[in-house]
This record gives C-alpha cells, sequence and structure tokens, in this order.
C-alpha cells in the first residue's frame, strides 16, 4: 500500500486555514468581494477565490470607479484591486483617503503568502470602508499628492529623514500637473502619527499626506 504518512504541504494547509476562517467570519457577518480587473480577469478572481475562499460570493467589474463606489455605500464589501503601477493614465488609488474620513482603505495584499497554485503571476490589494487591525508584522501605504514632480531618490531621502523605513511604491502626474505617489514604510502608522506628520514637512511640496491603509505581510 501506499504510504501516506507524509505532512501536507504549506499551500494546502494554508487553503484549508482561510476556508476555516473565511465560513467563520461569514457566520459573524455576511459580506462579498467585488474585483475589479480591467484585464486579466481570469487571473484576479483566482487569486480572490484563492484567498477569501469557496464560500464567499464575488462579482467581477471592469470599473475601479464602481468598485470603489460599491465600497463607499456598504461596509459589507470588500473590493479586489490591481496592484498599483507605475504611470497609470488613470490610477483608482489616487481615491484613497484615511479611514477616519470612512473612504476605503488598503487592509491587505495578495497573494498573502506564496504566488504558487494561481493562474497567472498577478498581484492585489484588498480595500474596505473599514481600517485593518495591528498585527505583529505590518506595512503601512502613504499617499502623497505633491504640487510638482519629485524623483524617487528624493523621497526615499525624505523617508529617511523622517526616521521611517521604506520606499517610493508608484506615482502619477495628472493633467493639471498635481503628482500622485505612494510611500509603502514598515511599521503600522495611522493619520497623525508623529513620524506621519513629520514625513509630511519633509516633502516640502506636499499639499496632503494620508495615510491610505495598513496590511500584515
Amino acid at each position: 500500500t501506499k504510504d501516506l504518512t507524509g505532512e501536507l504541504q504549506v499551500d494546502t494547509v494554508v487553503r484549508i486555514w482561510r476556508e476555516l476562517i473565511s465560513s467563520s467570519c461569514k457566520i459573524q457577518r455576511d459580506f462579498t468581494v467585488a474585483v475589479c480587473a480591467p484585464e486579466k480577469s481570469v487571473g484576479y478572481w483566482d487569486l480572490a477565490r484563492g484567498h477569501f475562499g469557496s464560500s464567499v460570493s464575488m462579482s467581477l467589474h471592469r470599473s475601479s470607479k464602481l468598485v470603489l463606489e460599491m465600497i463607499g455605500q456598504s461596509s459589507d464589501i470588500i473590493g479586489v484591486m490591481p496592484m498599483p503601477k507605475h504611470e497609470e493614465d488613470d490610477p483608482w488609488w489616487i481615491h484613497l483617503r484615511s479611514a477616519n474620513n470612512k473612504y476605503p482603505v488598503v487592509v491587505g495584499r495578495l497573494p498573502f503568502l506564496s504566488k504558487k497554485n494561481f493562474f497567472e503571476d498577478l498581484e492585489a490589494v484588498i480595500i474596505a470602508s473599514f481600517p485593518s487591525e495591528e498585527s505583529v508584522n505590518d506595512h503601512t501605504w502613504i499617499l502623497s499628492e505633491s504640487s510638482t514632480r519629485v524623483s524617487y531618490d528624493w523621497v526615499n531621502q525624505k523617508i529617511i529623514k523622517s526616521g521611517l523605513k521604506g520606499k517610493m511604491l508608484c506615482s502619477s502626474l495628472r493633467k493639471d500637473e498635481t503628482y500622485f505617489f505612494i510611500i509603502e514604510v514598515e511599521g503600522f502608522y495611522y493619520e497623525n502619527h508623529s513620524k506621519v506628520e513629520k514625513l509630511h514637512e519633509a516633502l516640502e511640496y506636499s499639499i496632503r499626506t494620508s495615510v491610505i491603509g495598513n496590511f500584515p505581510v
């Protein structure tokens, strides 16, 4: 007979754990997942299904604006959005604000552990109308709106100056010459944290600096 005493693979254990957590969450509070996929819809759907499990209701949408509106109207809807890219023409992430203002915020990043067993090699983020809770190991996204275009190296130097550890993740120059960029830093920071305020001061051309989410890594 075949020996069946071997250990389960980590990916298998994670999938089982996801199904259990997702089912227990639905018992406490029913929720649905809106997947935004302007392209590669099968890949993003697979990524979301792998994270939230088979029992969660999901819908697929091409419009990021629609998904943001859906989340803004109901705390029972969670969004899965494509990972922000450098110099996007119409980036969805510039519409995020602090959770204090009841805008959607980033609460997770996908895939959480491994990229194995997914249809495509994609990354995405989870957004919701409520903030995430602090864990043992988190990252924070900070959105800056600047009156002028600045370089990655300049921003990264300002991050160090403010006492944070991180880097500029992506950016987008709008038609009105407003420059938006995301900074990802290690740790869990909130809107009025002294280091976030120090970062805003260091970014000399910044019109607004907002914490737009935290997530475990």
